[in-house]
């Protein structure tokens, strides 16, 4: 009996009652979720099930439900010891969440002998945060065209649905991109969360900070080029040097050249000087 009201279900066409709004349901990876189906509890109904549209477009998945007899051994093993159905509420309780549980559902009923569907649709959509960012950078001086640079690495998991890695520079923007690497993302075989991870590579041209973000989530910045490039710091040595030889140069021709000035006399350092090289003058003094 119960075999033959699931065939009825899956085969029921768009003969509906009452109104035909989507319900719009968000879990999150590893929470619950409840589906309350849009029906009278005061209506009496010998069985409900809760099914799930597939590839086709038909409602055909059986999900849980109850009528006289036990359905769980109608269910696909996936759905077993992870949803409940509430007679009372007449609702679907849906817990450890998985990426594929994502969809659309539909509650169908039996309140005497016939099967009635009452459009009662869900649009269960599933998240997943993404971690915080782990940025890891490595020096490479030989790697970048002469210059230094450096290989940054940026990865973050557990996150649903996929989404883009980005990365921000504080100071310029593309000029400091010499080349992105491999981009690889790989989803969890149970859940369905993503593991997304990406490398690219940076030209020092002047100290900058660094991050990366994805799903929301984003890393602390680090600061990179701090040390400058050994091209870059012999330049400053030869300059420098080339400015102590100037000043050197300068100082000495300054020393050498200057002219030399007698220290100035009083007039009675002078008077005394002439009287005692001037004998006359001392035999009238006398």
């Amino acid at each position: 009996m119960i075999r033959l009201l699931l065939l009825l279900v899956s085969a029921l066409g768009p003969t509906t009652c009452g109104g035909s709004a989507v319900q719009e349901v968000r879990g999150i990876v590893g929470r619950a979720v409840r589906l309350k189906c849009n029906t009278s509890v005061s209506l009496p109904v010998k069985g409900v099930y809760i099914q799930k549209k597939n590839l086709s477009g038909l409602y055909e998945i059986l999900v849980n439900g109850f009528y006289t007899n036990s359905v769980e051994g109608y269910l696909l093993d996936e759905y077993k010891n992870r949803t409940r159905v509430n007679r009372t509420e007449r609702s679907l309780d849906f817990w450890n969440l998985k990426a594929s549980d994502e969809g659309h559902y539909k509650c169908f009923f039996m309140p005497q002998d016939t099967l009635k569907d009452y459009d009662t649709i869900f649009h269960l959509t599933i998240t997943a945060n993404y971690s915080v960012p782990t940025v890891t950078m490595r020096e490479c001086s030989d790697c970048g065209e002469g210059a230094l640079s450096y290989e940054l690495g940026c990865s973050s998991f557990g996150g649903y649905p996929l989404a883009n890695l980005s990365w921000t520079v504080s100071e310029g923007s593309n000029e400091f991109l010499l080349q992105e690497g491999g981009s690889v993302s790989t989803a969890d075989k149970h859940s369905g969360v993503w593991n997304v991870s990406q490398t690219i590579r940076l030209n020092c041209t002047q100290p900058t900070n660094v991050s990366c973000s994805v799903g929301g989530a984003v890393s602390p910045p680090i600061s990179i080029c701090i040390h400058s490039s050994p091209e870059h710091t012999l330049k400053v040595i030869i300059a420098s040097v080339m400015l102590f030889v100037f000043i050197f140069i300068f100082l000495s021709i300054l020393i050498r050249w200057r002219p030399c000035r007698r220290p100035q006399r009083s007039a009675e350092h002078r008077t005394v000087e002439d009287q005692e090289l001037n004998p006359s003058s001392l035999d009238q003094a006398s």
